[in-house]
């Protein structure tokens, strides 16, 4: 029996052996695959990253263009208020130094006015607030046209109102200013900012 028993341990250490020799070719080969999924891991990793890293300068650059256009676009907005009120105010003060400041060239436009209407006759006001325009005014202007000034008191600021018939007639560089003020602010617009 003793034979027997040397058998099976003989038997057994060479299961235990094998056993052994297995584990250690299983613990070998996943080590092995560890390292292989570690790699792949980080190399996956990396080009996420790099992916990422990609996407990440689309967004900036393209909240970045978002937010210049957006501030393009309001001070371009700044700037063209600032040139309208620049116009405005200029316009502004055109009116009044043409309306008080060069009588020659009011009277002269006046004049031109009057004849380029055709005027046969009628009444006449002046403006309450018209410092200008006076009767002597009125008749150095009107020459031989008829006129008569109407007694009521006029419903207008400035400038000079004539009534020939059914015609009614309102004369003054405010009026003709305003009346053409589109067209004024465009023209001073491109003289002043045409270089733009």
């Amino acid at each position: 029996m003793p034979e027997k028993i040397e058998i099976m341990d003989n038997v057994s250490k060479k299961i235990i052996e094998d056993a052994q020799n297995e584990a250690a070719k299983i613990i070998e080969a996943a080590k092995k695959n560890a390292v292989e999924i570690i790699e792949d891991a980080n190399l996956k990793r990396e080009k996420k990253l790099k992916d990422a890293s990609v996407e990440a300068k689309n967004i900036y650059k393209k909240a970045y263009d978002l937010e210049m256009s957006k501030a393009r676009t309001v001070m371009e907005q700044e700037i063209l208020m600032q040139k309208i009120e620049l116009v405005n105010s200029l316009l502004e003060k055109s009116v009044i130094k043409i309306a008080s400041g060069n009588s020659a060239g009011y009277e002269k436009f006046l004049e031109k006015t009057l004849k380029s209407l055709n005027i046969s006759g009628g009444t006449y006001q002046i403006g309450k607030s018209e410092q200008f325009i006076t009767e002597k005014v009125i008749k150095k202007i009107t020459g031989s046209l008829k006129l008569n000034r109407l007694g009521q008191e006029p419903d207008f600021d400035y400038g000079l109102k004539i009534v020939d018939g059914k015609k009614e007639f309102s004369i003054s560089v405010q009026t003709l200013i305003h009346t053409k003020i589109d067209d004024i602010r465009i023209e001073l617009a491109q003289f002043l900012f045409e270089k733009e």
